[in-house]
């Protein structure tokens, strides 16, 4: 009987095993065009595809969750979804996250202000000091700008929880500036209507690098390392390029 029992139990939990194995990652991102966006009922973008692509290689199934920004960390800190992507580096995220070695995507934050402003700007911030400033809750924006925000270099500053309400500020007047990924705004303000209000600066503050962090409530190190190990791959044989090539305005 004792036997039985044992045997059992060794069986019952490598079923418990093997489920847990078999399930998707979850992975959470805010929604925006062309990243990640719901396209007729389908979900679609850029991170969409590499990350489906790499976690495919890497054995496993994935399911990709549209939450808002504040959302995808906090559930990532919590270990309710497995990572978050994209997320930059910052010395504070490193100790809240496991971040994968290899780049998921370079972004190019840019600074966009109301069309026909007039606004000096030659790259150097210092110049668009005191003006009203939005920006998305808890979201970094690469080391220059989080710099100039922390040392209170803008005038107001607008805080929302996500990018379209910013984007509308901007067009219509009630900012003057918005910091963020160039294809993230120019995606949202051509979503809502209103890409004819609003204007790039240049040159763009930065480029910053992206990636896919994972929880630390759980140890998903060996997954971590899958997932590096499927992108590299995914940049040596051209699958990369050719998935950023499906999306040129990004």
């Amino acid at each position: 009987m004792r036997l039985a029992a044992l045997v059992l139990l060794v069986l019952s939990l490598g079923s418990l095993a093997a489920g847990a194995a078999e399930r998707p990652v979850v992975v959470a991102t805010a929604e925006r065009v062309p990243m990640a966006y719901l396209e007729n009922g389908k979900l679609t973008g850029l991170l969409v595809d590499l990350t489906r692509e790499a976690f495919r290689r890497a054995g496993r199934s994935v399911e990709i969750r549209l939450l808002p920004w504040p959302r995808c960390l906090a559930e990532t800190r919590e270990g309710t979804s497995d990572a978050v992507v994209t997320l930059f580096k910052t010395p504070e995220r490193e100790a809240q996250f496991d971040f994968t070695r290899e780049e998921v995507l370079h972004q190019t934050e840019s600074l966009f202000v109301r069309k026909g402003a007039a606004v000096s700007y030659d790259g150097n911030l210092g110049m668009l000091a005191g003006r009203r400033i939005g920006v998305v809750y808890q979201t970094s924006y690469g080391p220059r700008m989080d710099k100039a925000l922390a040392e209170q270099m803008f005038g107001a500053v607008e805080i929302q929880r996500n990018m379209a309400d910013l984007v509308k500020m901007l067009a219509y007047g009630r900012i003057d500036l918005l910091p963020g990924d160039r294809g993230r705004i120019l995606g949202a303000a051509a979503t809502i209507g209103v890409g004819d209000r609003i204007a790039e600066l240049t040159p763009a503050v930065e480029t910053v690098p992206g990636f896919l962090a994972f929880t630390r409530a759980n140890d998903m190190s060996a997954l971590s390392r899958s997932f590096d190990a499927a992108l590299r791959a995914m940049k040596k044989d051209g699958t990369y390029a050719a998935i950023l090539g499906k999306y040129p305005n990004r």
